[in-house]
């Protein structure tokens, strides 16, 4: 017995994907309303970076806090990409980073 199998091959016409709409944005946050906007933007499937430079430690804290809270309920991923930039991602974009541990926030 033959373990080939015999298909049926019928043309097919073009095949097209819906084209993949990736949405970015760069935002610097002043106070803590911005935790709800970017929280927002993670809800609409929006990647965010963050930059952290022109913040205090404390907010950048209070910040943090709040966008963890948002993560973990959604699925949702935060990667401290430097000591200053931070990226979240959406729970339906993959979110691979590849440096040292010590960097990486979850």
């Amino acid at each position: 017995m033959s373990l080939a199998r015999k298909y049926q091959y019928e043309e097919i016409g073009e095949i097209r994907e819906e084209p993949v709409t990736f949405q970015m944005m760069l935002l610097e946050p002043e106070d803590l309303v911005d935790a709800v906007n970017i929280a927002e933007h993670l809800r609409k499937g929006r990647c965010v970076l963050m930059n952290t430079e022109t913040v205090s430690p404390e907010l950048e804290q209070r910040l943090l806090d709040f966008l963890r809270g948002f993560a973990y309920t959604t699925g949702s991923s935060i990667v401290r990409a430097s000591s200053e930039i931070i990226f979240l991602a959406p729970y339906e974009t993959g979110l691979t980073y590849e440096a040292e541990n010590s960097l990486r926030e979850g």
